[in-house]
C-alpha cells in the first residue's frame, strides 16, 4: 500500500509529501503547490497589480475550493492504491489488467454489464468487496473442494460480478446501519441468481477441455452485448459468444442458436458438464437462446443488451435442450 505520495510545488521546488492524514496541497492549472507557498506565490501576483491580478485575486477567495477538490483527488488515489495492493494480495496476482479498471472506472461513473447503474465511488466498492470477502472465499472454498477453483484476475472479475448483484442490498443496509438500526451489512439472502452466482463453480466433473472451456468463459463476465457480434471483449450475442469461446479450442459451430443446437449430441439436464451447451425457447419452444454451462447448476451468457455477459442458474428459463459438444 503506497502510505505516502510525492508531488513538486511549482512555486518552491521542494516536494510535497502526501498522506492521506495530511493533503495540504493546492492544484492550480495542472500544477501542485504547498498551500502555504500557493498563498505566497497568489499575493505576490496581486500586489503586481496587472492584467492577471483579478486572476490570482480570484483564486486567493477560491483557496478552500480549490484544495478541497485537490483532497478529493488525491483521496481517491490514496483510495485506488490501497484497493489495488489488497486485490493483489489477497487473490495473488502479479498486477491487475487495464481492462479491470476501466471496468471500475465505467461502474464509477454509472455503468455495469452494459446498462446504467448507480455511481458507486471507489472507496464504496473497496469497503463492500472487504465485508463480502469471507463470503467470497468460502465461496471459493466450496470451488476447490469440489475440483479446479477459479483464480487469478478471472476470480477477480468474478467476484466483481457477484459484488455488483448484491449492491442495492448492500446499499439499503448501510442506509439503515446509518439510521441506527441493527440491518446486517452483508445480507446472505441474495436473489435466486445472485445465489446462484455466489455459488458458482467450474466443477471438476467435467473433462479437462469442457473445464478449460468454462474457465475460459468466465473472463468475459460483465462485457457487453451486441446483436450479431462475435466479440469477446467489444460485444457479442448469445451464439456469437458460444463461438467465438469454442473458436479458441479449435472447435468451429455456427453463429445460431438454432443451428448450434444440432452440432453435438443431446443429453439430459441431469448429465450436464462444464463445457456443454444449454438452450432456451421462445413459448412455442422455438430455440432463440444458447448458454455455456460452467457447472454448480450455473451458465454464463451473453444475455441481453441491458446484462451483457453474466452468469445465471441454468434454471433462470426452462432448458428445452442440452447439447454436447465435447466429446474426451
Amino acid at each position: 500500500m503506497s502510505a505516502t505520495l510525492i508531488r513538486k510545488c511549482a512555486f518552491c521546488g521542494e516536494d510535497i509529501v502526501l498522506t492521506k492524514d495530511d493533503m495540504h496541497m493546492v492544484s492550480y492549472k495542472k500544477k501542485s503547490y504547498h498551500t502555504e507557498c500557493f498563498k505566497t506565490m497568489c499575493n505576490g501576483r496581486v500586489l503586481k497589480n496587472n492584467r492577471y491580478s483579478s486572476i490570482y485575486s480570484d483564486a486567493l477567495q477560491n483557496l478552500d475550493q480549490l484544495e478541497s477538490e485537490a483532497k478529493k483527488k488525491l483521496m481517491h488515489r490514496f483510495v485506488q492504491d490501497e484497493f489495488n495492493e489488497y486485490l493483489i494480495v489477497h487473490y495473488d496476482v502479479g498486477a491487475l489488467s487495464r481492462r479491470f479498471w476501466s471496468i471500475i472506472a465505467d461502474i464509477q461513473s454509472g455503468k455495469y454489464n452494459g446498462r446504467r447503474c448507480k455511481p458507486i465511488e471507489l472507496e464504496t466498492l473497496f469497503d463492500m468487496w472487504k465485508d463480502y470477502q469471507k463470503e467470497l472465499d468460502k465461496t471459493n472454498a466450496w470451488n476447490k473442494h469440489h475440483g479446479k477453483a477459479i483464480d487469478g484476475e478471472v476470480r477477480v472479475n468474478y467476484d466483481l460480478a457477484i459484488l455488483m448483484s448484491n449492491y442495492v442490498k448492500y446499499a439499503k443496509a448501510k442506509e439503515k446501519a446509518k439510521e441506527g438500526k441493527n440491518a446486517e451489512i452483508t445480507d446472505k439472502s441474495t436473489s435466486s441468481e445472485s445465489t446462484a452466482s455466489q455459488q458458482a463453480t467450474v466443477s471438476s466433473s467435467g473433462s479437462g477441455l469442457g473445464q478449460s472451456v468454462a474457465n475460459y468463459a468466465v473472463k468475459f463476465v460483465g462485457n457487453p452485448y451486441v446483436y450479431g457480434g462475435t466479440s469477446l471483449t467489444n460485444g457479442a450475442d448469445c451464439s456469437g459468444f458460444v463461438l467465438s469461446v469454442f473458436k479458441k479450442y479449435g472447435i468451429t459451430l455456427s453463429h445460431s442458436s438454432r443451428a448450434q443446437a444440432n452440432e453435438g449430441t443431446k443429453i439430459s439436464a441431469s448429465e450436464l458438464k462444464p463445457g456443454d451447451l444449454v438452450f432456451y425457447g421462445n413459448g412455442k419452444g422455438n430455440i432463440n437462446h444458447v448458454a455455456i454451462y460452467i457447472g454448480g447448476g450455473q451458465v454464463i451468457h451473453a444475455s441481453s443488451p441491458k446484462t451483457g455477459i453474466k452468469i445465471s442458474s441454468y434454471k433462470y428459463r426452462t432448458p428445452v435442450k442440452c447439447v454436447r459438444v465435447i466429446h474426451d
